[in-house]
């Protein structure tokens, strides 16, 4: 991805239109989550680490990572240890002090874990963002490409998949499972749409006239183009914005 797209589309995506000052930071150090135990974060509970025993995997991580987040606020929290549970839509915090505090996803701006000693990688709220059937997103969204107006994100969430045992065929599972799910969208003024499904799914699901599906759809079939391909959703959507 070109930086002046990586720098649009984080414009985009978490508002930092605004102007931020004097950002007051805990983590990293001996700081201590005492401020941060408000509703104001999103705090919702301490545990005492020994009893912090998550039940299945609802997390998009197994394993802790370091992180830094940005609170819709303003607040900033550097080189701290988060789960990210993304089935009850919360973050979990280890600051090293015997107790895992736990926080509303809802309240935070931005997650940038840290995937690498010179890399991190970026997760972002999608409140302010809907489906194209206006259903509110939940868990989170990662940026992976702009096309002039357009935004292209991965999605990811975590839903439970109920049992389907039949005992009379001894067939199915016997348990409930945790499932993450990803879906690629591609997205305009607020709204998303699925961009890894059938082309006619695709072109159904955007909210422009007959006429201009009609003209996509013929497009894409005389250039052969799938858009659930990452190198060809580009030209698909820099082609939306000329008819």
């Amino acid at each position: 991805m070109k930086l002046q797209n990586c720098l649009i589309l984080y414009a985009i995506l978490i508002g930092l239109s605004i102007s931020v000052t004097a950002q007051p930071t805990i983590g990293g150090t001996k700081a201590s989550a005492f401020e941060m135990n408000t509703s104001t974060f999103g705090f919702i509970s301490v545990t005492d680490k020994r009893d912090y025993s998550p039940v299945g995997e609802t997390h998009l991580y197994e394993d802790w990572k370091l992180a830094n987040i940005e609170f819709k606020n303003g607040m900033a929290v550097k080189d701290i240890r988060v789960k990210l549970d993304l089935y009850h839509n919360r973050i979990d915090f280890d600051q090293n002090d015997g107790k895992i505090r736990t926080y509303q996803i809802d309240k935070i701006r931005e997650i940038a874990v840290r995937s690498g000693i010179d890399s991190m990688t970026y997760f972002y709220n999608p409140s302010s963002y809907r489906f194209h059937d206006k259903v509110p997103l939940i868990g989170l969204v990662s940026p992976i490409d702009t096309v002039d107006n357009w935004i292209i994100v991965k999605h990811y969430q975590v839903h439970l998949q109920e049992s389907n045992y039949v005992e009379a065929l001894d067939a199915g599972k016997h348990e409930d499972e945790y499932i993450l799910e990803t879906q690629v969208l591609v997205g305009k003024d607020q709204i998303l749409y699925p961009a890894d499904c059938s082309r006619s799914k695709f072109i159904k699901a955007l909210d422009i006239a007959s006429h201009q599906k009609h003209e996509l759809k013929k497009y894409m079939k005389e250039k052969n183009l799938n858009n659930k391909d990452m190198k060809e959703l580009p030209e698909i959507l820099k082609y939306l914005n000329s008819i």
